[in-house]
């Protein structure tokens, strides 16, 4: 494209590189965390036990953007302000599959979110996600349906009935609590807590000066019909497609998968596990926005 200015005056010239749009490597969906928003590739939806999550980190680049060349004296506009954003990596196990199931969860700011809510339990387990320069979850609060409370910090762990209270202190090599219903049993860097038949563990993980947590479902009431993050528990899928793309069959509809890696934040060892990437829609069956909590 060649752009000149009115006859008699001296002309300007621009270079523009061969039409055409940039390309995306499908490889680089969902592992580019902290990218400018404008940039990020996104799945397209053709459709509509323990769920674990994973850190956001780093990942392949996404390609350049088209850059014009320019000659003679050119004053370039401004280049309009881009939004970062920045992902959290959820991995949910298959029922019979040996590759699990993985989504990106997007944080773009701080925010309560549900990650488990069983209406015949009474059971509710919320997390709150920390600010862009943090890596999980600040805050995980428990609330059952008998009043008993349990809020974890990264400094320390609450435990709340009625007007009554007790702090437990993650620098304590072991720690017990029992009331009601409520079993609470801390072992150096995991809290394991059980509530009637559900046992969530939530883990304190240190990264230099950065703490955060992971919350993971480790048992569930039989027939649990309990949704949000964390909601699905084992779900199945079936290879449709192998060529030239994945195609897996999730809850009835079928999604382009990708073949993808993430560290696992449910255990201590944190290992680093395969899993097909999806869109999450393909697992919540919603919006993310349906289990965003108002807090006061």
């Amino acid at each position: 494209m060649v752009v000149t200015k009115p006859e008699g005056e001296g002309s300007q010239v621009l270079h523009k590189p061969k039409e055409g749009k940039p390309s995306v490597d499908a490889s680089s969906f969902g592992r580019t965390h902290f990218v400018a928003q404008a940039l990020v590739p996104q799945f397209s939806d053709s459709g509509s036990s323990s769920s674990l999550l994973v850190s956001r980190g780093g990942g392949r680049r996404l390609p350049d953007p088209v850059m014009y060349s320019l000659t003679a004296d050119y004053q370039a506009p401004l280049l309009p302000v881009v939004v970062i954003s920045q992902s959290l990596r959820i991995l949910v196990p298959s029922a019979e599959q040996n590759l699990p199931l993985c989504f990106d969860f997007p944080v773009p700011s701080p925010l309560t979110y549900m990650l488990l809510e069983d209406p015949k339990t009474g059971l509710v387990v919320l997390g709150k996600v920390g600010t862009s320069n943090q890596k999980g979850f600040q805050r995980v609060s428990i609330r059952t349906e008998k009043g008993r409370n349990v809020t974890v910090y990264t400094s320390h762990i609450e435990v709340s009935w009625g007007e009554q209270s007790e702090r437990l202190s993650w620098t304590q090599s072991s720690a017990t609590h029992q009331s009601n219903g409520l079993l609470l049993h801390k072992q150096d860097d995991v809290l394991e807590v059980t509530v009637g038949e559900t046992q969530v563990d939530i883990l304190l993980h240190k990264d230099g000066p950065d703490h955060f947590l992971w919350p993971a479902v480790k048992q569930r009431r039989l027939g649990s019909s309990a949704k949000g993050l964390m909601g699905q528990h084992r779900v199945s899928y079936e290879e449709k497609k192998t060529s030239p793309s994945v195609i897996l069959e999730v809850q009835g509809h079928q999604h382009v998968a990708i073949r993808e890696s993430a560290v696992d934040y449910s255990t201590p060892s944190k290992p680093t596990v395969s899993c097909w990437l999806l869109p999450h829609q393909s697992i919540l069956q919603g919006e993310l926005s349906a289990i965003t909590v108002r807090e006061p």
